[in-house]
């Protein structure tokens, strides 16, 4: 593990610490997700090649999140959407530190200042009928790409047009409001669970996982986990517990900067 994911990861952790009091004391409940909950199970506590950090929230849960961050002191720690920061370029929020800067290389080329970030996946109930499903699923697939060939840069001449289109005729913000507003929806509770930017089968996930939570440890501290996180994991990542090959253990990310505390990394 390079010096570089070492420094990531204990920024991260200390997010992740002080994010976990803000839930607590403002009583929103979150879990690990994806691959920090792979960690956390497998590796109790990051997986060593991985450089950053994802947490579920409830989606009627992010108004309150939302407000929280712009009402009250929430130290370092800032929220990042498409109506709190300009050029936002995800269908997801983040938590951002405030005394970092990160730009990646898909997203050097627009005006969008990051800093070492939490991915936050707001859960919401998906639709109990399967044909409703794959309507809806269609939607949030095309609002997903129009903002996706909004903000990243494509390298092939087809894309690139496409690209061009979307940026004559699309209002990303209002794209984004729309996604966004999906997440606040209250809906009857239904079987399965869905969160932004995935999609086809390995979107849906089993509502009882969510139940309830269970405190696990990762890297030294007590975080919580969904209470059947074992069938969480196994839906997501099938065999989860064996490492992958040699050759698949490396970071999905790419950074243009990277600075801690005004001294650039890289």
């Amino acid at each position: 593990m390079d010096s570089i994911t070492k420094k990531l990861q204990r920024k991260e952790l200390q997010m992740l610490k002080d994010l976990s009091v803000i839930m607590h004391d403002n009583n929103i409940p979150f879990f690990l997700a994806c691959g920090t909950a792979l960690g956390c199970a497998r590796h109790q506590g990051f997986i060593p090649w991985d450089d950053d950090i994802d947490i579920y929230i409830w989606g009627t849960d992010y108004q309150k999140l939302k407000d929280v961050f712009t009402t009250k002191e929430t130290g370092n720690l800032v929220l990042h959407d498409y109506s709190t920061v300009k050029n936002y370029p995800y269908t997801f929020p983040k938590i951002v530190a405030k005394d970092t800067t990160l730009i990646e290389k898909p997203l050097e080329h627009i005006n969008y200042e990051c800093g070492v970030y939490i991915d936050l996946f707001p859960l919401f109930y998906a639709n109990n009928c399967s044909t409703l499903r794959v309507i809806n699923e269609f939607i949030r697939y095309f609002r997903y790409c129009l903002v996706r060939a909004y903000y990243f840069n494509f390298k092939t001449i087809r894309r690139k047009i496409i690209c061009k289109i979307v940026h004559t005729f699309i209002n990303p913000q209002k794209v984004q409001q729309k996604i966004f507003n999906e997440y606040k929806k209250i809906r009857p509770h239904g079987y399965y669970l869905i969160t932004p930017c995935v999609f086809g089968k390995t979107a849906l996930i089993e509502s009882k996982y969510f139940m309830s939570k269970r405190d696990m440890l990762f890297e030294g501290a007590l975080f919580p986990m969904p209470i059947k996180y074992e069938s969480y994991l196994c839906n997501r990542y099938g065999a989860y517990m064996q490492l992958p090959p040699v050759e698949e253990r490396v970071s999905n990310h790419s950074f243009t900067k990277l600075i801690f505390n005004n001294e650039e990394n890289g």
